[in-house]
């Protein structure tokens, strides 16, 4: 636990120093809404359908621009091959690194929904926010252990922008289908099939989680 907290330290304090990164993130969903809003204002009726899913997809097209710099920091100065002669720290650096893209995550998706509440011109009420962000930040503790892992085992690829999302997406595609298929946006409540897809994309991003925790250590530690 004192490792965690001392690696989650030392992130707190790199992420203060890049301070250009808050700005990006919050211009990046400020681009993606208007381009949402000219692209789709007019050709739907029911705006508020669109919501989930439209926060769904800025947290993937955002959150592989964070992932590909989760290791960023310790690839330079040979950083990242002395810390794997270290014993018995790969899951406290995993979990630090987890903990700081699941905040970046959630707040873009935030931003996201802020921006198109304004765009949209929508009067949402806590009873419609809640379930939608629910179930985002379902999707995104999977997104960001799926993430987080992927982004070390391709972190010493020359290709790496090229590899990271060709193995990434493959496997997400079981937690996107169900965050999209979860009618939350639509107002309705978890009953029959609806339910079963909610517990899909808990249950799927609760053995991402388990199992990149897993993976990494016999990686990191291999």
């Amino acid at each position: 636990m004192n490792l965690f907290w001392h690696f989650l330290q030392n992130e707190i304090r790199l992420a203060r120093r890049s301070r250009g990164v808050g700005l990006a993130l919050a211009f990046f969903c400020l681009v993606l809404s208007l381009l949402f809003y000219f692209g789709l204002n007019d050709l739907l009726s029911n705006r508020l359908r669109l919501i989930l899913p439209l926060v769904w997809l800025s947290s993937i097209f955002g959150g592989i621009l964070r992932m590909l710099r989760t290791y960023e920091s310790e690839e330079r100065g040979h950083v990242w091959d002395m810390l794997r002669l270290c014993p018995h720290i790969s899951t406290p650096f995993f979990l630090s690194k987890w903990v700081l893209n699941l905040f970046y995550i959630l707040l873009l998706q935030w931003l996201t929904l802020v921006f198109l509440v304004m765009f949209f011109n929508l009067h949402l009420s806590w009873g419609f926010i809640l379930p939608i962000m629910k179930i985002a930040f379902f999707g995104a503790l999977g997104f960001v252990s799926l993430g987080s892992l992927v982004s070390a085992l391709t972190v010493e690829h020359n290709r790496r922008d090229l590899l990271f999302p060709l193995v990434l997406y493959p496997l997400l595609i079981p937690l996107i289908i169900g965050v999209i298929q979860t009618p939350l946006f639509a107002g309705a409540v978890f009953v029959g099939t609806h339910e079963i897809w909610f517990r899909l994309v808990v249950g799927y991003s609760i053995i991402l989680f388990v199992a990149s925790v897993l993976l990494f250590d016999l990686f990191f530690e291999g």
